[in-house]
Protein backbone atom coordinates (compact mmCIF):
# COMPACT_ATOMS: atom_id res chain seq x y z
CA UNK A 1 0.00 0.00 0.00
CA UNK A 2 1.49 3.40 -1.03
CA UNK A 3 1.27 6.28 1.40
CA UNK A 4 -1.20 8.96 0.39
CA UNK A 5 -0.27 12.62 0.60
CA UNK A 6 -2.61 15.07 2.11
CA UNK A 7 -3.70 18.02 0.08
CA UNK A 8 -1.45 20.33 2.01
CA UNK A 9 1.59 18.07 1.56
CA UNK A 10 0.81 17.84 -2.15
CA UNK A 11 0.75 21.60 -2.47
CA UNK A 12 4.04 21.99 -0.59
CA UNK A 13 5.62 19.30 -2.79
CA UNK A 14 4.27 20.98 -5.95
CA UNK A 15 5.65 24.37 -4.81
CA UNK A 16 9.02 22.78 -4.01
CA UNK A 17 9.14 21.15 -7.45
CA UNK A 18 8.13 24.44 -9.11
CA UNK A 19 10.83 26.31 -7.18
CA UNK A 20 13.42 23.69 -8.09
CA UNK A 21 12.36 23.92 -11.75
CA UNK A 22 12.62 27.75 -11.66
CA UNK A 23 16.09 27.59 -10.09
CA UNK A 24 17.17 25.06 -12.69
CA UNK A 25 15.86 27.25 -15.55
CA UNK A 26 17.56 30.33 -14.03
CA UNK A 27 20.86 28.46 -13.58
CA UNK A 28 20.84 27.04 -17.10
CA UNK A 29 19.28 29.82 -19.17
CA UNK A 30 19.03 33.15 -17.34
CA UNK A 31 22.19 33.37 -15.17
CA UNK A 32 24.71 32.90 -18.04
CA UNK A 33 22.93 35.59 -20.08
CA UNK A 34 22.85 38.05 -17.17
CA UNK A 35 26.49 37.44 -16.21
CA UNK A 36 27.59 37.78 -19.86
CA UNK A 37 25.62 41.03 -20.09
CA UNK A 38 27.35 42.39 -16.98
CA UNK A 39 30.78 41.39 -18.33
CA UNK A 40 30.08 43.11 -21.64
CA UNK A 41 28.81 46.21 -19.84
CA UNK A 42 32.04 46.40 -17.79
CA UNK A 43 34.09 45.92 -20.98
CA UNK A 44 32.12 48.68 -22.73
CA UNK A 45 32.72 51.03 -19.78
CA UNK A 46 36.47 50.25 -19.91
CA UNK A 47 36.60 50.88 -23.66
CA UNK A 48 34.71 54.16 -23.26
CA UNK A 49 37.23 55.31 -20.66
CA UNK A 50 40.12 54.33 -22.95
CA UNK A 51 38.48 56.20 -25.83
CA UNK A 52 38.12 59.30 -23.66
CA UNK A 53 41.83 59.12 -22.73
CA UNK A 54 42.88 58.58 -26.35
CA UNK A 55 40.86 61.60 -27.42
CA UNK A 56 42.64 63.69 -24.77
CA UNK A 57 46.01 62.43 -26.02
CA UNK A 58 45.08 63.26 -29.62
CA UNK A 59 43.91 66.73 -28.58
CA UNK A 60 47.18 67.33 -26.72
CA UNK A 61 49.15 66.05 -29.71
CA UNK A 62 47.31 68.39 -32.05
CA UNK A 63 47.95 71.28 -29.66
CA UNK A 64 51.64 70.36 -29.38
CA UNK A 65 51.92 70.03 -33.16
CA UNK A 66 50.37 73.46 -33.66
CA UNK A 67 52.66 74.96 -31.01
CA UNK A 68 55.70 73.37 -32.69
CA UNK A 69 54.66 74.79 -36.06
CA UNK A 70 54.29 78.25 -34.49
CA UNK A 71 57.77 77.94 -32.95
CA UNK A 72 59.25 76.81 -36.24
CA UNK A 73 57.53 79.60 -38.15
CA UNK A 74 58.89 82.22 -35.73
CA UNK A 75 62.33 80.61 -35.51
CA UNK A 76 62.00 80.49 -31.71
CA UNK A 77 63.11 76.86 -31.44
CA UNK A 78 66.71 77.94 -32.10
CA UNK A 79 66.97 79.31 -28.56
CA UNK A 80 66.63 75.76 -27.21
CA UNK A 81 69.66 74.54 -29.20
CA UNK A 82 73.32 75.30 -28.69
CA UNK A 83 74.45 78.29 -30.75
CA UNK A 84 77.04 77.83 -33.48
CA UNK A 85 76.91 76.29 -36.92
CA UNK A 86 79.28 73.38 -36.32
CA UNK A 87 79.85 70.83 -33.58
CA UNK A 88 83.14 72.52 -32.67
CA UNK A 89 81.47 75.91 -32.15
CA UNK A 90 78.56 74.32 -30.28
CA UNK A 91 81.06 72.50 -28.02
CA UNK A 92 82.86 75.76 -27.28
CA UNK A 93 79.56 77.53 -26.52
CA UNK A 94 78.55 74.69 -24.18
CA UNK A 95 81.88 74.98 -22.35
CA UNK A 96 81.40 78.74 -21.97
CA UNK A 97 77.87 78.12 -20.66
CA UNK A 98 79.13 75.66 -18.03
CA UNK A 99 81.96 78.00 -16.96
CA UNK A 100 79.54 80.92 -16.59
CA UNK A 101 77.08 78.86 -14.51
CA UNK A 102 79.86 77.37 -12.35
CA UNK A 103 81.18 80.88 -11.63
CA UNK A 104 77.74 82.28 -10.84
CA UNK A 105 76.99 79.41 -8.44
CA UNK A 106 80.37 79.81 -6.63
CA UNK A 107 81.67 76.48 -7.91
CA UNK A 108 85.22 75.62 -8.93
CA UNK A 109 85.37 74.07 -12.40
CA UNK A 110 88.12 71.44 -12.40
CA UNK A 111 87.94 70.04 -15.91
CA UNK A 112 85.76 69.61 -18.99
CA UNK A 113 86.13 67.05 -21.73
CA UNK A 114 84.22 67.27 -25.02
CA UNK A 115 82.64 64.14 -26.49
CA UNK A 116 80.76 65.05 -29.67
CA UNK A 117 78.56 62.47 -31.36
CA UNK A 118 75.77 62.49 -33.86
CA UNK A 119 72.54 60.82 -32.78
CA UNK A 120 70.90 58.64 -35.42
CA UNK A 121 68.25 60.60 -37.27
CA UNK A 122 68.16 63.49 -34.80
CA UNK A 123 70.09 66.70 -34.31
CA UNK A 124 73.83 66.49 -33.60
CA UNK A 125 74.56 66.15 -29.92
CA UNK A 126 77.41 67.65 -27.96
CA UNK A 127 78.36 65.85 -24.77
CA UNK A 128 80.58 67.52 -22.21
CA UNK A 129 82.07 65.60 -19.29
CA UNK A 130 82.34 68.02 -16.37
CA UNK A 131 84.19 67.78 -13.08
CA UNK A 132 83.91 70.52 -10.48
CA UNK A 133 84.00 71.25 -6.76
CA UNK A 134 81.53 73.12 -4.63
CA UNK A 135 79.13 72.95 -1.73
CA UNK A 136 75.57 71.72 -1.63
CA UNK A 137 74.24 75.20 -2.40
CA UNK A 138 76.50 75.32 -5.47
CA UNK A 139 75.14 71.99 -6.61
CA UNK A 140 71.53 73.08 -6.17
CA UNK A 141 72.05 76.42 -7.93
CA UNK A 142 73.91 74.78 -10.81
CA UNK A 143 71.35 72.02 -11.40
CA UNK A 144 68.49 74.50 -11.12
CA UNK A 145 70.14 76.70 -13.75
CA UNK A 146 70.58 73.71 -16.06
CA UNK A 147 66.95 72.67 -15.56
CA UNK A 148 65.36 76.07 -16.15
CA UNK A 149 67.77 77.77 -18.55
CA UNK A 150 68.32 77.80 -22.26
CA UNK A 151 69.77 76.16 -24.22
CA UNK A 152 68.12 72.92 -23.18
CA UNK A 153 70.65 70.49 -21.72
CA UNK A 154 70.34 67.04 -20.20
CA UNK A 155 72.33 65.83 -17.20
CA UNK A 156 73.56 62.24 -17.29
CA UNK A 157 75.83 60.05 -15.19
CA UNK A 158 75.76 62.34 -12.15
CA UNK A 159 78.21 61.35 -9.42
CA UNK A 160 78.48 63.42 -6.23
CA UNK A 161 81.02 62.54 -3.56
CA UNK A 162 82.14 64.23 -0.39
CA UNK A 163 85.76 63.86 0.61
CA UNK A 164 85.27 65.33 4.05
CA UNK A 165 87.28 68.53 3.55
CA UNK A 166 85.93 72.00 4.23
CA UNK A 167 86.81 75.33 2.73
CA UNK A 168 86.52 78.83 4.11
CA UNK A 169 83.82 80.90 2.45
CA UNK A 170 85.16 84.35 1.59
CA UNK A 171 86.89 86.14 4.46
CA UNK A 172 84.24 85.25 7.02
CA UNK A 173 85.78 83.59 10.03
CA UNK A 174 84.09 80.40 11.05
CA UNK A 175 82.00 80.03 7.90
CA UNK A 176 82.96 76.78 6.18
CA UNK A 177 81.32 74.70 3.50
CA UNK A 178 81.62 70.98 3.03
CA UNK A 179 83.26 70.49 -0.34
CA UNK A 180 81.74 68.06 -2.83
CA UNK A 181 83.24 66.53 -5.94
CA UNK A 182 80.60 66.87 -8.65
CA UNK A 183 80.92 64.92 -11.90
CA UNK A 184 78.37 64.66 -14.67
CA UNK A 185 77.89 64.48 -18.41
CA UNK A 186 76.01 67.37 -19.97
CA UNK A 187 74.28 66.80 -23.30
CA UNK A 188 73.17 69.65 -25.55
CA UNK A 189 71.80 69.68 -29.08
CA UNK A 190 73.30 71.69 -31.92
CA UNK A 191 70.89 73.38 -34.32
CA UNK A 192 70.87 71.96 -37.82
CA UNK A 193 68.92 73.49 -40.69
CA UNK A 194 66.56 71.01 -42.33
CA UNK A 195 67.07 70.68 -46.05
CA UNK A 196 64.00 69.35 -47.82
CA UNK A 197 64.41 67.62 -51.15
Amino acid sequence: MSPRLTTRQGRVLALALLLLFCLLVYGIAVHPVVSRYLEYQALIDTKREQLRRYRQVVARGQWAGAALKRLQANGEQRSYYLPGGTLALASAKLQEYVKRLARSSNGELTSTQVLSTRSAGGPPTVTLRVQMKGGLETLLDLFYAFETGTPVVILKNVVITSHGSRRLVGNEAGRYLDELDIRFDLVGYAYEERRDG
